[in-house]
Formats: C-alpha cells, sequence, structure tokens
C-alpha cells in the first residue's frame, strides 16, 4: 500500500505513534504502516484492522501495543484496534452475550402464537419458531434471504407481544436502520406488512410504521 492511499490524518497519525514507538529504520516504516493501515480501516467503516502472523511479529514489545491494557493500539485475535474501538466492541459484545442469556417467561403470547401463523403439523413453520424463541428470549436474530418474511415476522412477534400485556398498557417499540435509505425502506415494508394482518386498531395504532437512523 502506497503513501497516496492513505490520508493526511492517516499519515499524521501514523508518525505521531511512529515517533514515540521507539523504533527505526525499516521497523518504524512497517509500523508506520500499520498505524496508517488501523486508521484507514476505521475511516471505512471497520473497527480494527486484520493482521498477518508476520505483522503481528512486527509488533512483538512495542510499548504502544498491547493485549487489551492502556496503550493506544490493542492486539487481539491477530485484529489490531485502536483502544477506544477495542473498548467499543468488547463492551458491546458483552452487552449482547448478557442480554442472549436471558431468558423470559413467555406469559399469554405463547397462546397468541398459533393464531398469528398458519397450522400444518407435517411443516416446520420456522416463523412460527422465531417467534416462539422471540418471547422466550431478550434478544433474538432473525435473518433470511429476501422474501423470506422477515419482516412479516417481526411485525407479528411484535403484535403478539402487544396483544400480551396483561396491564393494558403499550410497551413502547423503535425501529431502526443503519442509515437513511434503510431506515427508509424498512418503514416502507413494515407499513406494508401492517396493512396485510387482520389486527385490531389498537394494535395497528401502536405498531411502529417510521425507523430511525442509528449514527
Amino acid at each position: 500500500m502506497t503513501e497516496q492511499n492513505f490520508s493526511l490524518l492517516d499519515r499524521h497519525f501514523a508518525g505521531f505513534l511512529a515517533g514515540r514507538s521507539g523504533l527505526s529504520g525499516v521497523k518504524k516504516e512497517r509500523f508506520y504502516e500499520l498505524v496508517a493501515r488501523v486508521s484507514l480501516a476505521l475511516e471505512s467503516g471497520h473497527s480494527c484492522l486484520p493482521l498477518t502472523a508476520a505483522e503481528e511479529e512486527l509488533l512483538d514489545g512495542n510499548p504502544l501495543v498491547s493485549g487489551g491494557g492502556r496503550t493506544p493500539l490493542v492486539l487481539h485475535n491477530g485484529r489490531l484496534y485502536l483502544h477506544r474501538y477495542y473498548t467499543y466492541e468488547t463492551r458491546l459484545a458483552g452487552q449482547i452475550k448478557a442480554m442472549a442469556a436471558v431468558t423470559l417467561a413467555p406469559g399469554r403470547g405463547e397462546a397468541l402464537v398459533d393464531g398469528c401463523f398458519e397450522r400444518d403439523p407435517a411443516v416446520v413453520d420456522w416463523q412460527k419458531e422465531a417467534a416462539k424463541t422471540a418471547l422466550k428470549k431478550s434478544l433474538t436474530i432473525i435473518c433470511g434471504g429476501p422474501g423470506t418474511g422477515k419482516t412479516t415476522t417481526v411485525v407479528k412477534i411484535l403484535a403478539i407481544l402487544l396483544q400480551a400485556e396483561e396491564d393494558g398498557r403499550l410497551p413502547n417499540i423503535a425501529l431502526a436502520a443503519p442509515t437513511g435509505k434503510a431506515a427508509m425502506r424498512l418503514s416502507e415494508s413494515v407499513g406494508s406488512s401492517v396493512k396485510k394482518l387482520d389486527l385490531p386498531d389498537r394494535i395497528v395504532g401502536a405498531l411502529p410504521t417510521a425507523a430511525a437512523t442509528l449514527h
């Protein structure tokens, strides 16, 4: 990778750390490039830079690199991070693990699942299974290709959760997407799915149809 690939910020940041690394000659130049590549990776939307085994060896004994300590750079599982982004990623991973470990009591929602999905004992309805899982877990991930019914399944799950509220107080529900374009498409998809389902007006009114953008 040539110097022209790096922005002014990449070059200045790499020069700043390389100047404080205690390295010289070729080792300093190669460290400079690694730091510039980490900076470039961040600008491209990545949280870290995957390294080869040879690149990892270049960082052995470097006072600016640790496995998670208070150093500007962190090397973890073959990936080089800026300390801040390593902290972000590990905290997020910890929160996701904690959420995934929580098991909920399905309550009245379990009895409502059959009414939202077609019954065919001879076929496993994975959308229905996803709904059952969502009622028991505080974190559920639903994936599938285009047209597999992901949005419709999510809308049904939300409708079940809303109808299962025994005290009559409806929870706040939010839709979020990573970009403005994705938020618009999500809003359209959810709105279309809601119209296709035969739901009480009270539930329809509580279902969100506008997605927000995550920043």
